[in-house]
């Protein structure tokens, strides 16, 4: 019997590294069909070595089928679900339509959590899963239990209760280890990929301010020549001169978010009141949100202090509060709120626009991705670098066709 649950529990935490190295390998594997099959075929297993009594199985199959769901997709969840549901048919027996209530019940409630599951933090994932381990093992038991009254048999409960909390323990146990895991890989991902994306930023900044010298000079000689010529002109040619500089002064502006987005530098730091540098951004952009028919929200509460650079701070503002404008079509409304946690000061931006799917939420930030049509990304892309110089943080939650809410989180003044 132990080496049984023990063997489910190596399949487990095997299933979980054959993911790992799957995905590492980038092999072309859909994520959904991955964590549905490997998941699946971990089930199984778990059901091929049970511990019996009295024609009751016990195993620890519903610890693959929580973590695909909750760490995969609902798609992935119920591929291994019909998985295991169609391997435990085939195998038959008296009880086996104990298993259909536990698998229609915990399919719909971990369906329902997902949404909500991966959008919490790592520790509050990890006793979640715990949680909801139990929760499918309380399932099972008390179906057993009703089970046993109506058929009026009780030997299993007399002879069977220590099995039962081995069994529960495991559960608590398998589930801690295996979400302790997935969070540690899944930093390990994230780790990884910043820093291929700062190996690249490395390579830009080294070229940047080169190329930006470069093409900076003779723009600034053609701007002078355009001014003295349009001195000399008619109205009506002064008016295409007059649009030449513009395009220039546009071309700059591009130029300087460019440098700023490889190279930023915070150059002068002081003590800074978050409320009233949030104060002056809100009735700076009012104006524009006006335009767009968008009515600004402000709450401001406390006085949380920074050591930031004032201008740097009021320009990742401003993009942040701009974009969230933008973002709403037909009015709408923008809220903007502080709040302290910690030694933390956090500015949250919600806007009721159109949102963004998980795979555009995932380019933010990325070079030459913008979601308006004329845009070139530099915007967001200074507004997280000036972010990170600030040794801050941003993070975006959206859904489509309800809104998006930004989080920036500054560490405060000591």
């Amino acid at each position: 019997m132990v080496k049984d649950l023990f063997l489910q529990v190596l399949a487990i935490l095997v299933s979980i590294m054959a993911c790992q190295f799957m995905l590492m390998g980038k092999s072309g594997w859909n994520k959904d069909w991955l964590f549905g099959i490997i998941g699946g075929i971990c089930a199984v297993f778990c059901v091929t070595l049970p511990i019996s009594f009295d024609g009751f199985r016990w195993d620890l199959r519903w610890v693959p089928l929580i973590l695909t769901f909750l760490y995969g997709s609902r798609r992935a969840g119920l591929l291994a679900t019909v998985m295991m549901l169609l391997y435990r048919i085939a195998q038959g027996g008296d009880a086996l339509f104990l298993v259909y209530f536990p698998v229609l019940l915990n399919t719909l409630y971990l369906s329902l959590l997902r949404p909500r599951f991966i959008q919490w933090q790592p520790w509050v994932r990890v006793p979640m899963l715990v949680a909801c381990g139990l929760f499918s093992f309380c399932v099972t038991l008390s179906h057993l239990y009703i089970y046993s009254r109506v058929k009026h048999e009780t030997l299993f409960f007399q002879h069977g209760i220590s099995s039962v909390l081995i069994i529960a323990a495991l559960y608590v146990v398998t589930m801690l280890v295996a979400g302790l895991l997935i969070e540690n890989i899944a930093e390990t991902f994230k780790m990884r990929q910043e820093l291929a994306q700062s190996e690249k930023l490395m390579v830009m900044s080294e070229l940047a301010a080169s190329v930006a010298h470069e093409i900076r000079n003779p723009l600034t000689v053609v701007r002078g020549f355009l001014q003295l010529t349009r001195e000399t002109l008619v109205d009506k040619n002064k008016e295409f001169i007059t649009t030449a500089i513009a395009e220039l002064d546009r071309a700059e502006k591009i130029i300087s978010d460019y440098l700023s987005f490889a190279k930023p530098q915070l150059e002068h730091i002081s003590e800074l009141s978050l409320v009233e540098i949030v104060r002056t951004t809100t009735d700076l952009i009012q104006a524009y949100a006006v335009m767009h028919g968008v009515e600004l929200q402000v709450r401001l509460s406390g006085n949380p202090l920074l050591n930031s650079d004032k201008y740097k701070l009021q320009q990742v503002l401003m993009n942040v509060m701009k974009n969230a404008v933008e973002a709403i079509e037909g009015g709408g409304t923008v809220e903007i709120e502080i709040a302290e946690r910690k030694d933390q000061a956090i500015v949250l931006v919600t806007d009721t626009g159109k949102g963004m799917t998980p795979e555009q939420l995932k380019r933010l930030g990325s070079p030459y991705y913008s979601m308006k049509e004329t845009g070139t990304g530099l915007g967001l892309m200074v507004t997280f670098r000036l972010i990170e110089a600030m040794k801050g943080t941003i993070r975006f939650t959206s859904v489509p066709g309800t809104g998006t809410q930004v989080e920036m989180m500054f560490p405060l003044a000591r």
